[in-house]
């Protein structure tokens, strides 16, 4: 990251900038909390955003788009997530 970025980041959250930082840098080495994939800069599918508790306004961690998608697309319910993946799950034991 940039020290432009590092200042942008300071800008626009203040004192979870530090916390940002920490998640890309440190916890995550740059990639998706959820999928593991790295940002690509040709892909705005694949670009890191911060996932946060709506509730909470807490940041949760980076995502690519597509996984933050996902999670809102089931409003962050834990209950409809599992029961998602026991579909899946379900379909992919007849293979």
């Amino acid at each position: 990251m940039t020290p432009e970025q590092r200042q942008s980041l300071q800008r626009s959250y203040g004192d979870g900038a530090d916390k940002i930082y920490e998640l890309l840098e440190v916890q995550q080495d740059g990639m998706c909390a959820i999928c593991k994939n790295r940002p690509s800069l040709r892909s705005t599918w694949h670009r890191l955003v911060i996932d946060h508790d709506h509730k909470a306004k807490e940041i949760r961690a980076l995502l690519c788009r597509k996984c933050n998608v996902g999670l809102g697309n089931f409003n962050d319910d834990a209950v409809l997530l599992s029961r998602a993946l026991t579909y899946l799950l379900q379909f992919k034991k007849r293979k």
